[in-house]
C-alpha cells in the first residue's frame, strides 16, 4: 500500500462521513 493510495481512501471514507452526517437528520431510524 503506498501513502497515495492511504490517502485516498482516507479522503472517501472522510466525504462518506461527510454525506452520512449530512443525511441522518433526513432519515428516519
Amino acid at each position: 500500500m503506498t501513502s497515495q493510495f492511504s490517502l485516498e481512501i482516507g479522503a472517501r471514507w472522510s466525504v462518506l462521513r461527510f454525506l452520512t452526517l449530512s443525511l441522518a437528520p433526513l432519515c428516519p431510524e
